[in-house]
């Protein structure tokens, strides 16, 4: 809570300090705020913002890299954003290699953060400069990485504004169908959205699309819906791309009066935000509307035109993009190889589990089998003792001179079933197992054991029972294995 009340105040410091110096410098406003050197660089970073918003974008890269090393040292949480808002301003005022070298900082730092909506930030602004340095490619590369992030994220805004940014670079790249259907729907979303104003940056970006397919009435229409709202908010940096337009619907129609009016307000516009990209642009194409007109005027607006383009696409600047793209491919590679690192994890903790479960399930199955086995035994008991005590009440009716020879009998196989639910044998049952061993028959255990043949039988029959045998010949095995002979 303390922290979002000191960024509260701070922003709230920053914009009194700047309603207060309209007419101050802005090494006034610098030394103004290093009166603390903890919060010096937060609220440089402040004002640089602010300076953005008001399209001021020489003065906001001047403050943000004042701010810049100050963030470092006092406030690295707040470097990454720092170096959004540098790369942007340069960009807005042509100065691409600057813009580069900022921007990929702030991207190596969200790839490290993981951050996925800072990541497709980043993207997005990288794609801009390829865009402005006509590595069409290349920016369809990260803008369409940079739409497949944003599809994954919850809200529309960013998804708009990269759906905006992959119209503009599919119309250079020829796919004018893949250029209408990204803006239109970056449009839709906006406008159900009640965005005005970036709805109206998508209309702009449609009367591209209209304009490169020849339909220049309804370029002409998208533009002058979006030229009012920008007008009541005072957007001149989109009012300066929407009149460089116009300028160049005119002169496609031969109208080079009227593109001449357009092409001026789309310098005088720039000229305030200092983007110097839409002003070069203006240039060539008021030198195109006025060389018959006006040759010695038209030669001095192609001079600056040459002056803007040696500026802003140096070699240094060139070198610099195509060192960030190998870095860049090398980057996404080892993604690549790391999320296929990640899906291999994955797929042997889902096998190992898959195989404890396994286990587990036929552990449970031998458990539920076994349990069966000894239910079913114990029936067999339960209706062995029923049957022995209705031989003994028979035999208490009956009291003949034989009932106690009856009745040791079925005392022994009472013990018998007792026996049965053991694991081991009883000392009669090994005995019978010995004698079964030596080969003798039933009667002649019976007459060796003093017992009933009856009760002989019995106990090998729960012999055979518990030890899982079927023949004399696997009794004599278990004998010798056990140690019984």
């Amino acid at each position: 809570m303390l922290k979002y009340m000191k960024k509260f105040l701070t922003t709230l410091w920053a914009i009194l300090l700047l309603t207060g110096a309209a007419a101050e410098d802005l090494d006034s406003l610098y030394r103004s705020c290093l009166t603390d050197p903890k919060t010096a660089g937060e609220r440089l970073y402040n004002l640089a913002e602010e300076k953005y918003a008001d399209e001021q974008f020489t003065a906001s890269a001047w403050l943000g890299e004042k701010a810049l090393p100050l963030l470092r040292k006092n406030n690295p949480d707040l470097v990454s954003d720092c170096l959004s808002v540098l790369s942007i301003a340069h960009h807005r005022t042509g100065d691409f290699d600057k813009a580069l070298e900022y921007q990929r900082e702030c991207y190596e730092i969200d790839l490290a953060s993981g951050d996925q909506a800072d990541i497709s930030s980043s993207l997005n602004n990288l794609a801009a400069i390829y865009l402005a340095t006509e590595d069409y490619e290349t920016a369809a590369e990260m803008i369409h990485k940079a739409i497949e992030i944003e599809r994954e994220q919850e809200g529309t805004q960013a998804l708009c504004i990269r759906l905006g940014m992959a119209s503009d670079i599919d119309l250079r790249l020829g796919r004018f169908d893949e250029a209408l259907q990204h803006a239109r729907e970056a449009y839709e979303l906006d406008r159900a959205a009640g965005r005005d104003e970036r709805a109206a940056i998508r209309l702009s970006q449609l009367a591209a699309v209209y304009t490169d397919t020849g339909d220049a009435a309804h370029a002409a229409s998208c533009l002058w819906e979006a030229i009012p709202v920008f007008e009541k908010s005072q957007n001149h940096h989109s009012l300066s791309v929407c009149y460089n337009q116009l300028g160049g619907l005119a002169l496609g129609m031969g109208n080079k009066i009227e593109a001449e009016s357009h092409f001026r307000r789309a310098i005088e516009l720039a000229g305030n935000t200092g983007n110097r990209y839409i002003e070069r642009k203006a240039q060539r194409g008021l030198a195109e509307a006025i060389i018959d007109a006006r040759p010695r005027e038209a030669y001095a607006h192609l001079n600056r035109f040459v002056e803007l383009t040696d500026s802003m696409y140096a070699n240094d600047n060139s070198r610099q993009i195509n060192e960030f793209k190998v870095k860049y491919d090398l980057a996404e590679k080892e993604h690549q190889i790391e999320l296929e690192s990640q899906k291999v994890r994955t797929r042997n903790t889902l096998l190992i589990l898959f195989g404890i479960i396994t286990a587990l399930l036929i552990f449970g199955i031998v458990l539920l089998v076994r349990s069966e086995r000894i239910q079913k035994k114990n029936a067999r008991m339960l209706e062995k003792a029923n049957e022995l005590k209705d031989r003994l009440l028979a035999l208490n009716k009956a009291g003949n001179a034989h009932s106690g020879e009856a009745i040791k009998e079925i005392a022994e196989e009472i013990s018998a079933i007792g026996a049965e639910s053991q694991v081991h044998l009883t000392a009669r049952e090994i005995e019978v197992v010995k004698y079964c061993c030596e080969g003798l028959m039933s009667k002649e255990i019976a007459d060796r054991m003093n017992i009933s043949q009856r009760t002989v039988d019995s106990h090998k029959t729960n012999i055979f029972r518990k030890l899982g045998i079927n023949t004399t010949v696997e009794l004599v095995g278990y004998a010798h294995r056990a140690g019984l002979l």
